[in-house]
């Protein structure tokens, strides 16, 4: 199970935290919901940096590949581009707890 919690503050998504491993493997072995997260995950972090120009020191990431583990925490100062980007990761992460709800778990907490 992949467990996702996004921070909010007021209307704000301001980072994620993700823990675990899907367990959804085919039957060639690979995990296809996990590869989608992790996918959705590193996107968004290259595109913060790259389209809404928000230099990596100024996020704070944590990461542990061996747990499934990855957090994200934005600066206090949004853009419009950061704000379009983290409404579209949440749709990613949505559609596929939508999806695969025995596998992906969602949960929203104001920081």
């Amino acid at each position: 199970m992949n467990k996702i919690t996004i921070f909010k503050k007021e209307d704000r998504i301001v980072g994620f935290e993700m823990l675990g491993h899907a367990g959804a493997r085919n039957d060639r072995g690979v995990d296809l919901v996990c590869s989608a997260l992790s996918v959705l995950s590193q996107n968004l972090i290259f595109s913060l940096i790259d389209i809404a120009k928000i230099k990596k020191e100024y996020m704070s990431i944590e990461a542990d590949e061996r747990k499934g583990y990855l957090k994200l925490i934005l600066p206090e100062e949004g853009s419009i581009e950061e704000e379009v980007l983290m409404k579209s990761f949440k749709l990613g992460v949505e559609t596929l707890s939508d999806t695969y709800p025995k596998h992906v778990r969602i949960r929203y907490r104001e920081v």
